[in-house]
């Protein structure tokens, strides 16, 4: 089987797929990637296939917050970054000739393809965010957003498919737990999946293994690696007479995630594999238009935040 995985430009969203390519790797399946390519030859195992894709990304002002955050995501980031991406993962899919896309939940630009070309695909849901139908009590805010995401179906994808592109009517993978979101039709629970292990140089018998350790973080970077791979990054310290608390500082600022509806109802249809490693490197021309000529001219809404 031949597996595209495309993935926008935050390591966030990239590295809790690593491990499941890995393992549909080493079950002999082949895996090609459509994304920034900078951002993935650090996070991606030596000699993986990526096509380049890049996006423009604009880093969330310091200032802006829930409404204002929330318009920025989906104007400054997600539409352009659409716009931007499709060229280039059109190129991915005549390259590779996938028999399935793996998109992650703001890689709108593989789900359209994928639905244009008839190819089933599944999408990575690297949170709860939008699993539980957060805007239901913002029909304005919802409305808006509905109707950027036909904008770019109309661009991008198959007009005539009303599929929801950060929702794949055949399988959505979260990589989070249950207990956060409710039982949510047509996606399957894995929560946290290990990468292939690699080298470090943090010392692990300053852990007590007789004593719990608690791993707090505060909000993901969107454009570095993630935290768990730079173990210099986390400091252990005692916090308590039985607990080790181990904490970590993201050196960028966090884009918002995604705050929109989830729809009505999503069929299951397939199944997920767990995880572990590997996949050479293409060299797929990839167009990146200006944020202003693809960014949405829909005026915000009076009500619109996460």
């Amino acid at each position: 089987m031949r597996v595209l995985v495309v993935v926008p430009p935050f390591a966030g969203h990239v590295n809790p797929v690593v491990g499941v390519a890995a393992e549909l790797a080493a079950r002999g399946h082949r895996v090609a990637w459509a994304g920034d390519p900078d951002l993935l030859g650090k996070l991606l195992p030596a000699g993986a296939t990526v096509h380049p894709c890049a996006g423009p990304v604009l880093a969330r002002p310091p200032e802006l917050r829930g409404f204002a955050a929330l318009k920025h995501l989906w104007d400054d980031v997600l539409v352009p970054l659409t716009a931007a991406m499709a060229p280039g993962v059109e190129a991915a899919v005549d390259a590779e000739r996938p028999d399935v896309v793996l998109a992650d939940q703001q890689a709108f630009a593989g789900a359209f393809a994928a639905q244009r070309r008839g190819i089933p695909w599944a999408t990575s849901a690297t949170t709860s965010a939008e699993l539980v139908d957060p805007l239901a009590g913002l029909p304005a805010v919802a409305a808006r957003i509905t109707d950027q995401l036909a904008d770019l179906r109309a661009r991008h994808g198959d007009p005539a498919d009303t599929a929801d592109p950060r929702f794949s009517p055949h399988l959505v993978i979260a990589f989070t737990s249950q207990a956060l979101a409710g039982e949510v039709p047509g996606v399957r629970f894995v929560g946290p999946v290990a990468r292939p292990p690699e080298p470090h140089d943090f010392d692990f018998s300053r852990l007590d293994p007789e004593r719990p350790l608690v791993y707090v973080s505060s909000a993901p970077s969107t454009t570095t690696r993630a935290p768990a791979s730079s173990a210099s990054a986390r400091r252990p310290s005692p916090s308590g007479p039985g607990c080790r608390a181990s904490s970590s500082t993201p050196p960028a600022p966090s884009a918002p995630r995604t705050s929109s509806p989830r729809p009505a109802s999503r069929s299951p249809s397939c199944s997920t594999a767990p995880p572990r490693s590997s996949a050479t490197r293409a060299t797929t021309p990839c167009a990146s238009p200006s944020p202003a000529a693809s960014r949405s001219s829909s005026p915000p809404s009076a009500t619109t935040s996460r």
